[in-house]
């Protein structure tokens, strides 16, 4: 299974990546972890 965002959704994503990012150095990355942590999930078991 695949995955794409829409060009709208990218945008969002990386507004809060850079909120988070000047919260805390570090944070937006992990979120951005986090967020493909679990699509990766979603697309292993799209059932659960």
């Amino acid at each position: 299974m695949n995955f794409k965002f829409l060009s709208p959704a990218t945008s969002e994503l990386q507004t809060a990546a850079d909120f988070y990012e000047k919260q805390a150095q570090g944070l937006g990355y992990e979120f951005l972890d986090e967020v493909r942590s679990t699509i990766d999930k979603i697309i292993r078991n799209p059932q659960a």
